[in-house]
């Protein structure tokens, strides 16, 4: 005959903490994935806007002190609606 539990009663196994440890433990590693990506790509951002805005500004301090200079030029790798009508 099998064993009966008194009525209202599960028998206990206490897997829960261990459950409840391996999902925050899984929770921490993809958060810690996700503000790595995060930290790349804002890296990225950085770098690609901040060369061309370096240029212009270098451009601007040479005509500043009085350099006219009209070898040197502003190259414009964009194919867009702004880089599109600018000289080459």
């Amino acid at each position: 005959m099998p064993k009966r539990w008194p009525p209202n009663t599960v028998p206990s196994t206490n897997k829960s903490p261990i459950v409840v440890r391996n999902s925050v433990h899984v929770i921490l590693v993809v958060l810690l994935i996700a503000i790595t990506l995060m930290l790349l790509f804002i890296r990225w951002i950085i770098v690609a806007f901040q060369e061309p805005i370096e240029t212009i500004i270098d451009q601007i301090e040479s005509l500043g002190g009085g350099d006219i200079n009209r070898a040197r030029k502003v190259v414009i790798h964009a194919q867009d609606e702004i880089g599109h009508p600018a000289p080459t």
